[in-house]
């Protein structure tokens, strides 16, 4: 076995393609203490395709090293897609806002606050990021609710979310 936890870590420290290329066959390692401790410092290294290696790991089935990918990630959070949203394409949006809900674990938490907070163009943004994301099922009572809002505006984004997850039910028959 080329690794063990301590060299992991060791090879955080060794500059180089080589220190490099034994890092990366480390995530594949059957130890997880050994895939845990370089994913923690992957992405510092400037290893091509990390990012890619550590959105990987955001499926790992233990959760320490899920934890240790969303960590490393988190400079790919909620508020940041949300104030790039409105400059996105459809495409992009719907790619980026699926990896930051496996990345930003309080996502949802976060848009359900935009979907209530008293400015308007954050609410109609909630609701179109809720209809973008595919997430009407599982906001359709706070999209219900939205429904009262005093804001035409507000309640027609709302309807057009409630109206997306028609046509979703729709199509699936």
């Amino acid at each position: 076995d080329v690794c063990s936890s301590d060299l992991a870590c060791a090879l955080a420290q060794i500059p180089g393609a080589d220190a490099n290329q034994l890092i990366a066959a480390c995530l594949e390692d059957p130890d997880p203490e050994i895939q845990l401790a370089v994913t923690q410092f992957l992405r510092n290294r400037g290893i091509p395709n990390a990012m890619a290696m550590l959105i990987g790991q955001l499926n790992h089935p233990d959760e320490r090293i899920r934890a240790a990918a969303q960590k490393a990630l988190s400079d790919f959070h909620f508020e940041r897609y949300v104030g790039t949203f409105d400059q996105m394409d459809e495409a992009s949006r719907r790619s980026a806002g699926a990896l930051i809900l496996r990345i930003d674990p309080k996502a949802k938490t976060t848009l359900r606050q935009e979907l209530m907070t008293p400015q308007r163009q954050h609410r109609m943004r909630a609701s179109r990021i809720i209809r973008t994301l595919g997430l009407v099922d599982e906001f359709l009572n706070d999209l219900v609710d939205v429904l009262a809002d005093p804001d035409k505006m507000v309640r027609r984004e709302a309807i057009e979310s409630l109206m997306h997850r028609s046509e979703e039910h729709t199509s699936e028959l």
